[in-house]
């Protein structure tokens, strides 16, 4: 059978890509037409979007990156990269499938990233192929927290002193509750920035999670308020079965209220009682190398997947020069912090 590569136009294609996602077995939210739509909103997002299709017309594979920029304009051409996260899926996962939609993004990438990385939520059928198309594999671990079990035998995988938290903060008075209103969801995006701040990692952009939240979807938002203040927020993505642990933030000068314990936990029920079966906690570093966000999200119980990632530098001179030019940028922008001005 001939096969073609698509990009999405007109409502047929966005009914057979809802469709084919939905009915895969592997089909997560970030293939999701809600999600190409949603990186369309983001300034310095470029959503890549590549679909398969046979000779009937119907489609065969899905792959959606993300093209993203850091940085200032003269940078963006030394930093842009491009994320692929739960891709590609492919009808039956056919290995000649794959191999066709990946030679067609390679194609479509070339000059427009400077590389790519496939983040994987399960085990990618395939994996010579992705070797042969030049990428490598690197190991990096998921955490999975089953919903099956009651509330109470879900407590009982809870490290007993994240439970003993758990209970210090109703204690204490902290609140939990959903946030949909866009004051509050903002408030909760400052906690982001600022968190992302504290550990030295690039925030996610504003727009990405307010419009995401906003959408009254996919994406769901809580917070954890103490005597009306909020001082813990996290956002989270619901699709199928599944629920994607997302992005957190937290007010340091409230930690000893607990917010980063008792949130988790109460997102997690809140899960359960909606119906899902598994949260997926996300990202839990390398095999073999202490992280200590590994050792945090464990302790809510849960077990380790090791999915891996494939990753394929497309330019490694740029790669090298965009390196240079961040570490530059940031050195400035941290002497203009301490001169009280912004850059």
């Amino acid at each position: 059978m001939d096969y073609r590569i698509i990009e999405p136009a007109g409502d047929e294609t966005f009914r057979q890509w809802d469709d084919f996602v939905k009915n895969h077995p592997n089909g997560n939210i970030f293939q999701t037409r809600w999600m190409y739509e949603l990186y369309k909103t983001v300034k310095g997002y470029q959503p890549l979007a590549l679909l398969l299709t046979d000779s009937q017309g119907a489609l065969a594979g899905v792959l959606l990156a993300l093209i993203i920029t850091n940085g200032p304009p003269l940078l963006s051409r030394f930093t842009a990269r491009a994320i692929i996260t739960g891709g590609p899926l492919v009808r039956d996962d056919n290995p000649q499938l794959i191999e066709h939609i990946i030679k067609a993004y390679l194609e479509k990438i070339n000059g427009r990233a400077v590389y790519s990385q496939v983040r994987n939520l399960f085990k990618m059928p395939g994996e010579e192929i992705f070797k042969h198309a030049g990428f490598t594999f690197t190991d990096h671990l998921d955490i999975h927290i089953s919903l099956e079990p009651g509330k109470d035998e879900l407590l009982s995988y809870v490290h007993k002193e994240r439970r003993r938290n758990i209970g210090r903060a109703e204690n204490k008075g902290v609140l939990f509750s959903e946030v949909t209103s866009s004051g509050e969801l903002l408030q909760g995006i400052n906690l982001v920035r600022a968190t992302y701040r504290t550990i030295g990692l690039p925030a996610p952009p504003d727009d990405l999670l307010l419009n995401a939240a906003l959408s009254h979807s996919y994406a769901c938002a809580f917070a954890c308020k103490y005597e009306g203040i909020m001082i813990a927020f996290r956002i989270v993505l619901c699709y199928k079965d599944m629920v994607y642990d997302w992005y957190a933030g937290s007010d340091s000068q409230y930690h000893n209220k607990y917010p980063n314990d008792y949130l988790p936990w109460k997102i997690i029920l809140w899960s359960k009682e909606k119906g899902y079966k598994v949260f997926d906690f996300g990202g839990a570093g390398k095999p073999g190398v202490p992280y200590g966000v590994r050792e945090y999200k464990l302790k809510f119980g849960g077990h380790l997947f090791h999915f891996g990632r494939f990753e394929q530098v497309h330019q490694p001179i740029l790669m090298q020069a965009g390196k240079a030019g961040i570490k530059i940028y940031k050195e400035i922008k941290k002497m203009s912090i301490f001169r009280g001005h912004g850059i």
